[in-house]
């Protein structure tokens, strides 16, 4: 399957082809396997250095669990992750040993949904932040404390920090002491799963500021997992869409929210929230419950709750392809090309008072 962004591009930092995670389901006294759940399925797509990938899907649709076989957290069952390294080439790094696991912690890290539950409370910020350079052997101690109180500046917060707890921060500072840390060690790509969803929503814009500053300061690389799609909009170049395990749609961020090929997405963005009331549309409340990944539909994975789909839908599974040959957009939908679906407009587009 083809990845949905152009393999010939050099500019390539990470791609996914046919990416799977299967969870056996054992019963029984012996724990005998009677099935699979499919919580990533044929999932394809890449990452350009310097930008940033936003994934979005309702809760249980595979987000994190690609976050984390893009971490090497969980090994794979299907498919590869290429990454390009120092070397300059992309590299499989799937079904890396222990010691290639370490030097691949240098260039992937990541900043965790709860900053409340990711920095352990027995460590001061100095302890937090200097524990990666420890641990890959990087520098002396004073050569550690000293990128420590850059780091600290770099996120915005007080270097006299260093010998406090966690819990002497509050969420936003607590998050930026995680950024912190996952940066310390100069990655390439960096994943966010939900960095801003426990936070309120003044801290929010501080963090996505600061995520933004950073990535121009330092060159960074964004996978962005997030259920807000107003925030994916304001900080995400294109966007990955998942439904039950699989990628439904895939498109450059502007495109995908004002014209959307797949009916799940015009869904989700029927949500989003317009300031100007005369554009304001009525909310798609989707029938049904999420299909279920141990047992999932025939044809088509949302065809049960599709208000336009057909006899197709429902016995043969759309394979995921290019929306047209002069764009990047691939979407998995029979009646991509004949549905003209609603999107959000863009601030430009809204009349002005």
């Amino acid at each position: 399957m083809q990845s949905a962004a152009a393999v010939h591009d050099e500019q390539v930092l990470l791609k996914v082809d046919d990416l799977k995670k299967y969870f056996p389901i054992r019963r029984g006294f012996i724990k005998r396997t009677i099935g699979h759940v499919k919580a990533v399925d044929e999932v394809s797509f890449s990452v350009r250095a310097g930008e940033t990938l936003g994934v979005v899907g309702e809760s249980g649709c595979g987000k994190t669990t690609t976050a984390r076989l893009i971490m090497q957290a969980f090994p794979v069952t299907g498919g590869t992750i290429q990454l390009r390294r120092n070397s300059g080439n992309l590299e499989d790094i799937t079904g890396l040993n222990s010691r290639e696991l370490y030097f691949l912690r240098r260039e992937i890290q990541m900043v965790f949904q709860d900053p409340y539950a990711s920095l352990n409370p027995r460590m001061t910020v100095r302890d937090l932040l200097t524990e990666p350079l420890v641990i890959h052997r990087i520098g002396t101690s004073q050569e550690r404390e000293r990128r420590a109180r850059e780091m600290l500046d770099l996120v915005g917060l007080q270097q006299e920090y260093l010998n406090r707890y966690p819990h002497a921060f509050s969420g936003g500072q607590r998050q930026r002491l995680g950024i912190a840390r996952a940066i310390i060690m100069n990655p390439k790509l960096v994943v966010c799963d939900e960095p801003v969803s426990a936070l309120d929503v003044s801290v929010q814009a501080q963090i996505l500021n600061l995520l933004e500053d950073l990535q121009t300061e330092l060159g960074l690389t964004y996978i962005f997992i997030a259920h807000d799609l107003s925030v994916v909009r304001h900080v995400c170049d294109r966007v990955a869409v998942m439904y039950v395990g699989k990628l439904v749609e895939f498109a450059e961020v502007e495109l995908l929210f004002s014209k959307p090929k797949h009916p799940y997405t015009e869904a989700l963005l029927s949500a989003v929230p317009v300031s100007n009331p005369s554009l304001r549309k009525e909310r798609i409340m989707l029938g049904g419950e999420v299909a279920d990944p141990a047992n999932p539909p025939s044809g088509c994975y949302f065809h049960p709750r599709c208000t336009y789909k057909k006899a197709i839908c429902e016995t043969e599974e759309p394979e995921f392809t290019l929306v047209s040959e002069d764009t990047t957009s691939m979407v998995r939908c029979h009646r991509a090309a004949e549905l003209s679906l609603k999107g959000v407009p863009s601030v430009r587009d809204m009349p002005q008072p």
